[in-house]
């Protein structure tokens, strides 16, 4: 990248700031009740991790954006997160393969029918969260203080006594296993981010189905207590679909050869601080890319034009 490849991060922070900051605020979570997580934290003011975790990672397919719906009603009729994964780990195995089938008969409870109403049609996914309920339920017993809480101490942590902060717990395996390899270098943290969440939660003794590592980096992007937050790089289709364009733009003057994973952040790191680093840029950059080309955004036709433009900017010695 030259001197000027600065000029599309300022960009991109510029759009976040004016259009993207409250969305990414509305759908961040805290165990604590912080203003950045007024909207989930007003939603399950117990900070329910179970909830949270579960509409998160299984909002795929067509339970994108249905998903809150789906695990908030099973949480609020059930009574809380873990009764929730309880009632999910019910259904009888011979169900969960035919979730569909079993909901039209109404031979579910009358919780579970209640709360799938809610996305009608991700079935296929919703049989991944009964799948993983099972498989929690089966390990934990009764969850206290919750599943999630404890899969994430038992395989974060690596530890299992009753430890009261799991967040401090969390960030000091952080701290010691990505940030204190890492440097300041965002490639670096972002790279050793994802590879201890997949090592520790996607081996095969952890892994729960339906969980891959653009789902749990989702899931990791929005956690504001865990370091994490700021180096997850979520690189979906949409994000791809975004640094394509880039590459094929402005690729010759920013050295940009392709959409990778691995080249984008080679390729933005040296234009990033250690301050824009510890205030989350990372993450910032990532949702920007996500939500120009999602429901809402500009689409591919005026990122396009926007991107021939700040092509002309540089050419220009204007950037």
């Amino acid at each position: 990248m030259k001197k000027d490849g600065r000029s599309i991060i300022d960009w991109m922070i510029e759009e976040f700031d004016s259009k993207y900051r409250e969305d990414w605020s509305k759908e961040s979570f805290s165990l604590y009740e912080t203003p950045i997580c007024k909207h989930i934290c007003e939603r399950y003011p117990r900070a329910d991790l179970d909830t949270i975790f579960f509409w998160k990672v299984y909002a795929q397919g067509w339970l994108a954006r249905k998903s809150e719906a789906v695990f908030g009603t099973l949480t609020e009729l059930a009574g809380n997160g873990g009764e929730m994964i309880e009632k999910l780990a019910a259904i009888p195995d011979s169900d969960v393969s035919s979730l569909k089938p079993a909901w039209e008969k109404n031979s579910l409870s009358e919780e579970v029918q209640a709360a799938f109403q809610k996305g009608r049609g991700g079935w296929r996914v919703l049989g991944y969260a009964v799948e993983a309920a099972k498989k929690l339920v089966s390990r934990y017993g009764n969850g206290e203080p919750s599943y999630i809480s404890l899969w994430l101490r038992e395989f974060l942590c690596v530890r299992r006594d009753d430890e009261k902060d799991l967040v401090d717990a969390i960030n000091l395996q952080v701290e010691k296993e990505v940030i204190g390899k890492s440097g300041i270098d965002p490639y670096t943290l972002a790279i050793n981010s994802r590879y201890f969440v997949e090592q520790r939660l996607l081996n095969p003794k952890a892994h729960l189905p339906g969980v891959g590592s653009e789902t749990i980096s989702f899931f990791f992007r929005d956690w504001m207590d865990v370091a994490l937050c700021k180096y997850m790089w979520k690189h979906d289709y949409q994000n791809k679909d975004f640094w394509q364009l880039v590459s094929e733009i402005l690729g010759s003057l920013l050295e940009l050869k392709d959409n990778k994973m691995d080249t984008v952040l080679n390729s933005l790191s040296p234009f990033l601080t250690t301050e824009e680093i510890d205030d989350g840029i990372i993450a910032k950059i990532n949702t920007t890319a996500y939500r120009f080309l999602s429901t809402g955004g500009y689409g591919k036709r005026v990122i396009r034009d926007k991107l021939e433009e700040l092509r002309l900017d540089i050419t220009r010695g204007e950037c």
